[in-house]
């Protein structure tokens, strides 16, 4: 008996930039859909990650509705072992652990031809199409950057279906409210935040000792170059035992005046919100106290996907992403 599920899933709106005229509606249709095109089989899609891996990525599903191309990218890592917890009873200590691989799995009675071999899905990610116009269903593992990057490498380098000296990017597009707001309320208060990270400084070996060097780390040169700059604080020979991976160090700069500025004062203060717009940690407070933040600034919705036994319905989730699509995007932009 097949289980229904619902959920609501989070739409990221993206616009394609620096495609020099094409458009990548056109392109993903005429390359994947066309029965005649090298990249209408799966096969010829795959991605590797790298050279001496078999793990890929690729465009599994392909279809269209309505005026929009819909795609299903995944990511496999070859032979990778799938654990399973097994919840027996209430009254035990601990639940057992099994591990399958994907020749534990019983073939399905429909299989009619020789299945040459099987593999788990690590994660998918959906999305679909219009014009130049990109509404996005990340996952745990694949992103924006992959898709863009993924797009790059099967429209540029493998079907070389992209006008020369061009690059395809997906740009974050604001939000129109948002937008608005922002542009017609001077900014007041500018909070930006980075991760504090380190590098590995390169141990001295001594070529008469046997004894493993010892690995210093120092903090960023980036980082570094601010506190000093700013503040006069230098830490250029701070050495550190231990990288700052787990430490949780954040920089946070706050720009913003008391009570009142000039106008050469405003002037400085929006024209850095602006340019804050593609950062991913930042607060603006606004004249008026309305804060906006990187999340709230980019363009997004929810939609409802039905899953039917855990497996996306598809033809559900297209007509959902096309309707989004339709009623919040301005194509005309």
């Amino acid at each position: 008996m097949s289980k229904t599920v619902v959920k609501d899933k989070t739409v990221h709106y993206k616009k394609v930039d620096f495609l020099k005229g094409a458009n990548l509606g056109n392109l993903l249709k005429a390359q994947l859909l066309d029965k005649d095109s090298f990249y209408h089989k799966a096969i010829n899609r795959q991605q590797f990650v790298s050279a001496t891996k078999d793990d890929f990525i690729l465009i599994n599903h392909a279809s269209s509705h309505q005026s929009m191309f819909f795609g299903e990218l995944i990511i496999v890592e070859s032979g990778k072992a799938q654990a399973v917890l097994k919840i027996d009873n209430d009254s035990a200590t601990e639940f057992p652990i099994k591990t399958y691989l994907t020749e534990d799995l019983p073939d399905d009675e429909d299989e009619s031809v020789e299945v040459v071999r099987k593999e788990f899905i690590d994660s998918v990610l959906y999305f679909g199409v219009i014009d130049n116009h990109v509404a996005i269903i990340q996952s745990r593992s694949l992103t924006a950057r992959t898709l863009e990057s993924y797009l790059g490498w099967l429209l540029g380098e493998a079907a070389k279906a992209l006008p020369a000296n061009s690059a395809l990017i997906l740009k974050d597009a604001p939000n129109p409210a948002i937008k608005e707001k922002l542009e017609s309320t001077p900014a007041k208060t500018i909070s930006i935040s980075s991760g504090i990270g380190s590098t590995e400084l390169q141990p001295i070996h001594k070529i008469e000792s046997n004894v493993p060097a010892k690995i210093d780390y120092k903090i960023e040169e980036n980082v570094v170059d601010v506190l000093k700059t700013a503040f006069g604080v230098d830490l250029d020979d701070l050495k550190l035992e231990d990288g700052l991976d787990d430490a949780n160090l954040k920089l946070k700069l706050t720009l913003t005046y008391n009570r009142k500025t000039s106008k050469s004062g405003q002037k400085v203060i929006d024209t850095v919100a602006s340019s804050m717009r593609h950062n991913d940690d930042y607060v603006i407070t606004l004249e008026d106290g309305t804060k906006v933040t990187a999340d709230n600034l980019k363009m997004s919705g929810k939609i409802s996907v039905e899953t039917i036994n855990n497996k996306v319905y598809n033809d559900g989730l297209k007509v959902q992403l096309y309707n989004w699509m339709t009623t919040n995007i301005n194509f005309g932009d």
